[in-house]
C-alpha cells in the first residue's frame, strides 16, 4: 500500500532544504571559579574584539582542547620512536 502525500506538503518546495542548518550545540551553564584577573583580562579583550567575553573564554578552551589531542598523539609517537632507537642502539654496542 502507498503513502498519500500529506496535504501540508502541497506547494511547498524541500528540494533546497539543509538538513539540520540551524542547529546548534546545547549550551550548558556551568559555575566555575575563575581568577580576577583572568575575567578582567577577556573582558579587556572582549570589548577591544567587540565580543562577549564568555565568549572568548569558550574559545580559548576549545583552542586548547583541539591543540591538546594532536600534542598527546606527537608525545606517544616520540616515545615510541626513541624508545625504539634507544633499543636498537643499546642492542648495537
Amino acid at each position: 500500500m502507498k503513502k498519500k502525500k500529506s496535504d501540508t506538503h502541497r506547494g511547498y518546495d524541500f528540494s533546497n532544504v539543509v538538513r539540520g542548518k540551524f542547529f546548534r550545540l546545547p549550551k550548558s551553564q556551568r559555575m566555575i571559579p575563575l581568577d580576577a584577573d583572568i575575567v578582567a583580562y577577556f573582558q579587556k579583550r572582549g570589548q577591544k574584539e567587540k565580543k562577549a567575553y564568555y565568549v572568548l573564554i569558550n574559545e580559548t578552551l576549545r583552542r586548547a582542547m583541539n591543540y591538546e589531542k594532536p600534542i598527546a598523539s606527537l608525545a606517544a609517537r616520540l616515545q615510541k620512536i626513541i624508545a625504539e632507537e634507544v633499543e636498537r642502539h643499546g642492542a648495537q654496542k
